[in-house]
């Protein structure tokens, strides 16, 4: 069986992964405005794709990492007493996220919002339109660039002694370049920068990738309520 224990093929995985995530994203758009008819599908097929594709490296860098260094790739089990600090920052930015949208990017309620009319049908539906949701982004958006940006990239920068601060302000930009797409929607994308902080900060502190992916995940749902 492959070594995978070989540093070269940390740092061979890592690449890979660093590169779906970035080239996905131009081969789906460049299908999409090549087949207007079909844009949807092919967004949702490279989406579907690239999660696949990062799941298997990601199951395959993890195989690298021994148990005693899980805490340099951010991948320790969340303490319990952090998830009243997270569920806090989480909703913090949830309303950060309401408001940009509605000063900033002229966001309206989606239709599957406004289409629940009814104040008892729309109590009871809701809250499971957001926990779906929010399974949706945690899965298919935020577990995936949560295990990227400021899980393996962070610990292998951290295996190369660089310092906690310098990794967090590179991974933010990173991520910040990763989102290429929305450079012509510059509030958009300044915020994605911004978040790119947040996520990384939440990270760093609780050392656990996955509250991180909560808080994201918390975000991508709140900007799913508009269209």
């Amino acid at each position: 069986m492959f070594p995978l224990t070989v540093n070269r093929s940390r740092i061979l995985i890592l690449a890979c992964l660093i590169l779906v995530r970035f080239v996905y994203p131009i081969i789906v758009s460049t299908l999409a405005s090549s087949h207007p008819d079909s844009a949807w599908t092919y967004k949702e097929t490279g989406q579907y794709a690239y999660v696949v594709l990062t799941y298997i490296l990601s199951c395959l860098f993890f195989r690298t990492i021994s148990k005693e260094d899980r805490h340099l790739f951010n991948l320790t089990k969340p303490n319990k007493r952090l998830y009243l600090f997270v569920g806090a920052v989480a909703l913090l930015c949830m309303v950060i996220e309401i408001a940009s949208q509605w000063l900033f990017m002229g966001g309206e309620w989606t239709s599957q919002i406004t289409s629940i009319g009814n104040p008892m049908i729309f109590a009871i539906g809701f809250p499971i339109y957001s926990a779906w949701l929010l399974i949706i982004k945690y899965v298919l958006n935020a577990l995936p660039e949560e295990l990227l940006f400021r899980g393996f990239l962070w610990g292998s920068m951290r295996q190369c002694k660089f310092s906690d601060f310098s990794i967090l302000c590179t991974q933010a930009i990173l991520f910040w370049a990763a989102h290429f797409q929305y450079y012509d929607m510059p509030v958009l994308w300044i915020r994605v920068l911004l978040w790119g902080l947040v996520f990384g900060i939440v990270a760093w502190k609780t050392k656990s990738l996955f509250l991180a992916a909560i808080v994201h995940a918390c975000v991508n749902a709140t900007a799913g309520y508009f269209n």
